[in-house]
């Protein structure tokens, strides 16, 4: 419960950008990635890379895979690449 009301203030004092990259949808999951720049009162920005993952069974939401990685500025956030 301390980590989260430890997140939930964090959020309350930034503003967020979020830009969804890429979603993969599956036939029982869905993975969506994606960059954000939270942006504090001081004008300090952070930069992360994320990528959630929702696996269902008949239907229903039952586990959520999320992974958050701290990147050192805008540039260095993952791009959309193809694959060929």
């Amino acid at each position: 419960i301390d980590f989260c009301n430890q997140t939930a203030k964090y959020f309350s004092e930034v503003t967020t950008d979020f830009k969804v990259g890429n979603i993969v949808v599956g036939d029982n999951s869905v993975a969506i990635d994606g960059k954000a720049v939270f942006k504090n009162k001081d004008n300090k920005k952070t930069y992360v890379s994320s990528c959630d993952l929702y696996l269902f069974d008949n239907g229903k939401l039952f586990q959520i895979n999320s992974y958050c990685i701290k990147t050192n500025n805008e540039n260095s956030q993952t791009e959309k690449t193809t694959n060929a």
